[in-house]
């Protein structure tokens, strides 16, 4: 447990007398020091039977256990060794320190200096604390994992640690160097935190004037703690810049480390038996136990928010959490042109818990959210998002079963790239792009698709694809309990000189596998029926598919948006020449199964 290569100490006699221990000077060279606890936490420093903590009180209060600390005037440690070892969570702990001296003359300031080692760290610390019991003044300096820490102040009482004011800035180079002590910062840096610490001496501490500055990113404000049978964080905070992408990057290892573990099937959510596919909602339980252990008020105003890379401007947050209820509200941002505009509700009172989630989203363009979704990818234009939310679960995919309400999704004027018309319409790649080497894209007139949500299962209430020169129309559902989707999306040309068989095609599968295939039966029967109607009806015939479908309506953006309940077709016309029409279709179709 100890050894000592040498140890001086001078005792002061007089004091002895009268039961007290004063030590003018102890000396401790070549220190080897090893405190440890077994798997039951006792430590090697406890000898005999272990006392409960109401036989401890009692020992102390009639002298019988220890007695007062000894005081020690001056102190100095040369080459020492000190390692901890907790036999319960297997932690270790070493201090490595190549020189320590403090003094305390009576009626004088404690002073030391210390330089050594904690868990392969560099430590210089030196400071000084005032004498007296009230009104003591503190100033320390301590460098160690890479940050400089200087606490200059007061404590008018330091055995109660009340009535304080300290001043306390820390200045380092990455935030990763603290990861050798404690949590999984991200590599990036410089920082520096600096505040003014003070309390009301009612258990209430403030961190006035509080600034942090992270690289490129900027925290300023007020945050008070109350310590509490139950505690409560308010804070008002201000930002020009806030890089969540940089502050929330994991450490490489931290990256390493979960990747060997999904590598062995350890953490994969969903993850079952080989080959099942992974979940768009985990099945891991929502641990919210920490909602009921405190509460909080917070306010964010954000210039410049970065998230998924997303640019937001103008961010205001407000976080309110009431007796294991989470509140965001506002939730409110500019993003390119539009507005983000939100609101949630989280009651983990509830059995299971509950969630209440609203987002609007007006007039932003997809490619200010291009490195969230990609969509941007597919299709340009405005957006403008719906969601109404409610459902209840222990885990994000009970959640996602068991939603009730309502979602929208609209773009306006917009392209498509020509790449992308396939995925859309395969037999009207080259009708919607005629002059594909001059043109960017398909014009898009719009985008609409409405579900309302039951259950967990999203129900389609229009979904509507319109260019200039087709229509895509569709129907069906999205199981988000199961998470796969069944749509059947039929494309349709507006001018029958182009004409094109309404071929539908099925988009069914997994959510984070959706597949697309064509139903060759239903365009078999298409192709007989406008062939028969040719023979049967002449030139008539071959407006069968389209009269069977069409609305008549010139603005099927608008009668998709004052009709949900119909997808609106196209209008059509005669076409010049039925005969080369069908010709066109049987080829086209002949193409597709080719």
């Amino acid at each position: 447990m100890l050894k000592l290569g040498h140890v001086e100490a001078e005792v002061a006699l007089f004091p002895m007398l009268f039961g007290d221990i004063k030590i003018n000077r102890l000396i401790m060279e070549d220190l080897d020091l090893l405190v440890e606890t077994n798997a039951e936490g006792v430590g090697n420093w406890e000898f005999g039977e272990r006392k409960d903590a109401e036989q401890h009180d009692e020992d102390e209060e009639y002298g019988g256990d220890g007695g007062a600390l000894p005081v020690i005037d001056e102190m100095r440690i040369d080459n020492a060794l000190m390692r901890f070892q907790d036999g319960e969570s297997g932690e270790r702990q070493m201090l490595m320190i190549s020189h320590a001296q403090g003094q305390s003359q009576e009626a004088e300031d404690v002073t030391f200096v210390l330089e050594g080692i904690w868990n392969n760290s560099l430590i210089n610390a030196s400071g000084s604390i005032g004498a007296g019991e009230k009104n003591v003044p503190v100033t320390l300096l301590i460098e160690m994992f890479g940050a400089k820490t200087n606490i200059d102040g007061t404590v008018q009482d330091p055995k109660e640690f009340k009535r304080v004011d300290l001043d306390i800035r820390v200045v380092g180079e990455k935030l990763s160097d603290l990861n050798m002590v404690a949590g999984s910062f991200p590599p990036i840096g410089p920082y520096t935190l600096a505040a003014n610490l003070r309390d009301s001496g009612k258990d209430t501490y403030t961190l006035d004037n509080f600034q942090a500055h992270i690289a490129e990113s900027d925290l300023t404000g007020t945050l008070t703690f109350e310590k509490a049978e139950r505690p409560r964080l308010t804070a008002d905070l201000t930002s020009t810049l806030l890089d969540l992408d940089a502050l929330l990057t994991k450490p490489e290892n931290a990256a390493t480390t979960e990747a060997e573990s999904d590598a062995s099937g350890g953490t994969t959510q969903g993850a079952g038996e080989a080959g099942e596919t992974e979940r768009l909602f985990p099945d891991t339980p929502l641990d919210l136990s920490s909602l009921n252990k405190a509460d909080a008020d917070v306010s964010l105003k954000v210039a410049e928010l970065r998230y998924g890379g997303l640019a937001l401007r103008d961010a205001v947050v407000g976080m309110n959490l009431e007796c294991g209820v989470l509140q965001i509200t506002p939730l409110q941002a500019g993003l390119a042109k539009g507005v983000v505009d939100g609101e949630s509700r989280l009651d983990s009172r509830a059995n299971p818990a509950k969630l209440q989630l609203a987002m609007n989203v007006t007039e932003v363009d997809l490619a200010a959210i291009k490195p969230m979704f990609d969509l941007s990818e597919v299709v340009s234009g405005p957006l403008d998002l719906d969601i109404s939310l409610t459902g209840q679960g222990r885990s994000p995919h009970e959640i996602a079963a068991s939603l009730d309400g309502r979602m929208g999704m609209e773009v306006g004027a917009g392209t498509v790239p020509n790449e992308y018309v396939d995925l859309i319409a395969v037999d009207l790649l080259r009708f919607m792009v005629p002059d594909s080497e001059q043109q960017d894209g398909a014009r898009l007139n719009c985008f609409v698709a409405r579900f309302a949500v039951k259950d967990g299962v999203a129900v389609n209430q229009a979904l509507l694809f319109d260019t200039v020169l087709t229509t895509t129309a569709g129907k069906g559902q999205i199981n988000l309990g199961r998470e796969v989707a069944d749509l059947t999306i039929v494309p349709r040309p507006k001018d029958p000189a182009l004409f094109s068989l309404p071929i539908p095609i099925l988009v069914d599968g997994p959510l984070t596998n959706l597949s697309y295939s064509l139903k060759k039966e239903e365009a078999l029967l298409g192709l007989a029926g406008s062939v028969l109607g040719t023979v049967l009806l002449g030139p008539f015939g071959v407006l069968i598919p389209f009269v069977s479908a069409g609305s008549g309506d010139d603005n099927p953006c608008a009668s998709a948006l004052d009709n949900p309940q119909e997808n609106p077709q196209p209008t059509n016309q005669t076409p010049a020449s039925p005969t080369d029409a069908v010709e066109d279709a049987v080829e086209n179709l002949l193409g597709i199964f080719d």
